[in-house]
């Protein structure tokens, strides 16, 4: 008698066959076959909840739970001051007086001590700008004196009461704005019909293909921005690692792909470390299943249209 491992799966299965059928020979085959698939639709059911309802939390639950003995509750009040705390002196680490107005003052302050006082502000923000701490937050010229500096001090005065919001009643400002997206869609070669800054498309067509909450593919590596955008528009963020180089998991984002996935990420170059992903690898595999791509190019992107002006083979963006 053959007693192989293979030989010995192959007998527990059909004992397990043999012995299923004699428990359920009470049942006719279309019962089977209906508590089979409301057995499959119910977990399918359940994944969903599990996948897309915040307020559905094992570890919430629990957490909860905890929350109703007074040790623990006493633990976590404790661990939630030094939380403040800390995130407190983060906060105000450049503000040496720590004063603050609380109140309308009962009269009005003259120019010069408004002046004085917004001048004394600036060198908190001062302080860390020269230490060489803040990357991609803010964006001057060392030079005060630059052409440069006055023209944006002369332009700000001619349009400082101005609303961006309206642009009836600024049509200057309105085309301003529509002359810069178009700079930057000719510089990208968005092509005459692309336009705008921020879009829905990729959820609202989600939504006509019947997916409740659409999901994005953004590595770790993308702007944070996608993890605001994501939470405005009501849409669901599939996170997905990188490689060694810094550079989007192109096997990751094969494997997070699914029904649900309305939109990849990708950037050029990356918020976090600059490196630039596959693109041209990201964009095949997204027109194999057939998932729009954006690509993101918001810290150091603006250059990739003068690389090859400068001799400097650009990568596909």
């Amino acid at each position: 008698m053959d007693h192989t491992p293979w030989r010995v799966v192959l007998y527990v299965i059909d004992d397990f066959r043999i012995h299923l059928n004699r428990r359920l020979d009470y049942l006719e085959q279309w019962q089977i076959v209906l508590y089979t698939l409301s057995f499959v639709l119910f977990v399918q059911w359940v994944r969903k909840v599990l996948k897309f309802e915040e307020f559905v939390s094992f570890r919430q639950l629990w957490n909860d739970s905890l929350l109703s003995f007074s040790t623990y509750k006493h633990k976590w009040e404790e661990n939630k001051e030094n939380a403040y705390k800390e995130l407190e002196d983060r906060m105000h680490r450049a503000d040496r007086l720590r004063e603050f107005y609380k109140y309308l003052p009962d009269r009005g302050l003259p120019p010069d001590d408004i002046i004085r006082e917004a001048t004394a502000y600036k060198t908190m923000s001062d302080i860390l700008f020269e230490r060489g701490r803040l990357c991609g937050s803010l964006y001057a010229v060392e030079d005060e004196d630059s052409n440069y500096q006055r023209m944006t001090k002369q332009v700000f005065e001619l349009y400082s009461h101005t609303n961006a919001a309206f642009p009836e009643a600024c049509p200057s400002i309105r085309k301003m704005e529509a002359e810069c997206i178009r700079i930057l869609c000719s510089l990208f070669h968005g092509g005459a019909k692309s336009c705008g800054v921020v879009t829905t498309t990729y959820r609202n067509s989600a939504h006509k293909n019947g997916i409740r909450r659409p999901e994005i593919i953004v590595p770790l590596n993308a702007h944070v921005g996608f993890f605001k955008a994501a939470k405005l528009l009501g849409m669901r963020l599939v996170r997905v690692g990188t490689n060694s180089k810094g550079q989007v998991n192109i096997g990751a984002i094969k494997r997070a792909i699914g029904r649900e996935t309305c939109l990849i990420v990708a950037s050029a170059p990356a918020f976090v470390n600059g490196v630039m992903d596959e693109i041209e690898e990201i964009s095949q595999l997204a027109l194999r299943f057939s998932v729009p791509v954006h690509v993101d190019a918001s810290i150091g992107g603006f250059l990739l249209p003068f690389m090859e002006q400068c001799d400097y083979p650009s990568p596909a963006h």
